[in-house]
């Protein structure tokens, strides 16, 4: 896994975290231009990281190292001990973020971006239910798009503690590749970070 860090000393750090063998740069440089507007807003420090395939072992292993790295890391990245962690999740990422958000007292915030389907419905509801911070889940309703049907399950299994907000993209496909599509994604992600940070 490869791990790249954008400092910003004010305590707060977002993470990227790609779907199933995702770069750090992203398709496009869309991460690297993401990370390059938060940082340049001062809005927090970002944390982008690839996520190699782990097939048949912990699929959330990629995502709980990074945030073990950032734990150790968090002076040198963020300026502080105590961090505040937005996570952004794309697919793969964002099932792994959903499933990690109970399990580490920093994850303030959650971008779920066309979350992959949950595999373990229970652990999933057992992790989503005692998180009690922000969540926001954008989804496409394009033919290649997992759709509101996936976004509704990840709001139900929210319960009532974490604040959720989710979004459709009409005409739009799993990886918002339309640069109309694309643009919405930036501004939405960047519209719900300067509301929580």
């Amino acid at each position: 896994m490869e791990i790249l860090v954008e400092e910003f000393k004010n305590g707060k750090v977002v993470l990227i975290c790609p779907g199933k063998d995702g770069s750090v740069d992203g398709f496009g440089d869309k991460y690297k231009s993401l990370a390059d507007k938060i940082v340049n807003k001062k809005l927090a420090a970002v944390v982008r990281i690839s996520n190699p395939n782990t097939i048949n072992t912990d699929r959330e292993i990629n995502l709980r190292n990074a945030i073990e790295y950032i734990q150790k890391n968090s002076t040198n990245i963020a300026g502080s001990e105590q961090i505040e962690l937005t996570i952004i999740g794309v697919s793969a990422g964002g099932r792994s973020a959903a499933l990690l958000s109970s399990k580490y007292i920093e994850i303030k915030n959650m971008l779920l971006i066309e979350p992959a389907k949950p595999f373990d419905d229970e652990k999933m509801k057992d992790a989503l239910s005692k998180y009690v911070g922000n969540i926001g889940i954008i989804v496409g309703s394009g033919s290649d798009s997992l759709g509101i049907e996936v976004g509704e399950v990840y709001k139900r299994m929210i319960g009532e503690n974490g604040k959720v907000i989710l979004t459709e993209v009409e005409n739009c496909d799993h990886h918002f590749s339309d640069p109309k599509n694309s643009e919405l994604l930036e501004n939405w992600i960047m519209d719900r970070l300067k509301s929580w940070l």
